[in-house]
């Protein structure tokens, strides 16, 4: 749906600043033992992506339950199909190439996909807004923001992230946190939260491993790795 007013003022701010969330102390890069790409727009908070994107968490951890609060699990009928962060009570970001459509579930507070857990929250989708601009071969404006059906009651278990209030872009070195319900080694996703810390790299460093299609590396991407094992987005 198209962007008015207020909605297009806020989504624009969020576009901006958002790729600087939960990227901690920096420190000097190591040798890299797998290169990825991180839109800016959504995988540095979540890996929940389609398997055809590469939505990947292998050499993760198991979070320790309901200590990401504001993750999200978006969900049609049984099936798992993105991650997404809380933003407002009533408001979730995740990435433009997930395909939520109004009506799908969106779940708040939860560790385990498919037990029953008392800290969990469920909604409804009732708008979606995608970027005019969104490309989905070079992903490029990979970003989009889902309102629920109602306002989440905040707690220990639900919460919204803290997003920062300025844009500077994320400098090489920085180590970031990976979350997601994505794809492991061992299956096509994940049954439990997982995290992974993340390396940023030059930008230049990863135009070398991805070359196609052209222009795939920009500004609005980020370029990350690990030294063992790896993560993907």
């Amino acid at each position: 749906m198209p962007l008015k007013g207020n909605n297009q003022n806020y989504f624009l701010h969020i576009l901006h600043i958002y790729e600087e969330f939960h990227c901690g102390v920096e420190h000097k890069a190591a040798t890299m033992g797998v290169l990825f790409v991180l839109s800016f727009s959504a995988a540095i908070l979540f890996l929940g992506m389609h398997r055809g994107h590469c939505a990947r968490i292998p050499g993760g951890q198991v979070s320790i339950p309901h200590s990401r609060p504001y993750m999200a699990a978006l969900v049609r009928g049984n099936v798992f199909k993105c991650g997404g962060s809380l933003i407002r009570e009533n408001w979730v970001l995740t990435a433009a190439h997930c395909q939520i459509n109004i009506g799908d579930k969106v779940i708040l507070g939860a560790h385990s996909l498919s037990k029953y857990e008392n800290e969990k929250q469920e909604f409804q989708v009732v708008t979606v807004i995608r970027p005019r601009n969104y490309n989905s071969d070079t992903f490029e404006h990979d970003i989009m923001l889902l309102q629920l059906n109602g306002r989440a009651r905040l707690n220990r278990s639900v919460k919204t992230v803290q997003l920062p209030r300025t844009y500077e872009d994320v400098r090489v070195g920085t180590q970031c946190l990976v979350l997601g319900w994505g794809a492991t080694y061992r299956k096509n996703w994940s049954e439990v939260l997982q995290e992974i810390t993340v390396t940023i790299f030059d930008r230049h460093v990863c135009k070398g491993y991805y070359t196609k299609p052209a222009g795939l590396i920009t500004t609005n991407k980020l370029c990350a790795g690990v030294t063992n094992g790896g993560a993907c987005s």
